[in-house]
């Protein structure tokens, strides 16, 4: 019974008439809610993005101190020789490829 009154209550929501479900759940009850509770809901999220921010600026610094570190150097190394080993292998195949063209 549970699955159909859901079923019911989903198709009603989405049904394509000016005051659908979700028109009169929103209207109704969702956005006094918002409204309401405004502040509130700011404050937490400034709350939250002042952490997300500190803790940003903690992993930056940490990369930078890595980077500058003999091990950052050298994965930094590592990584420029096989983006370099990477990009001679495309073209040498797309210079393969192109070759073939002419053929045809």
């Amino acid at each position: 019974m549970y699955d159909l009154i859901k079923c019911l209550f989903l198709v009603w929501c989405m049904w394509p008439i000016p005051n659908n479900g979700s028109a009169i759940v929103y209207n109704n009850i969702l956005r006094p809610w918002l409204l309401k509770n405004e502040s509130k809901i700011d404050a937490r999220l400034d709350k939250v993005t002042g952490k997300v921010n500190k803790y940003v600026d903690d992993a930056k610094r940490e990369a930078a101190q890595f980077a500058d570190s003999s091990a950052g150097q050298a994965l930094t190394l590592g990584a420029q020789v096989t983006a370099q080993t990477a990009s001679q292998q495309i073209d040498d195949a797309l210079a393969e490829d192109t070759d073939k063209d002419k053929d045809i």
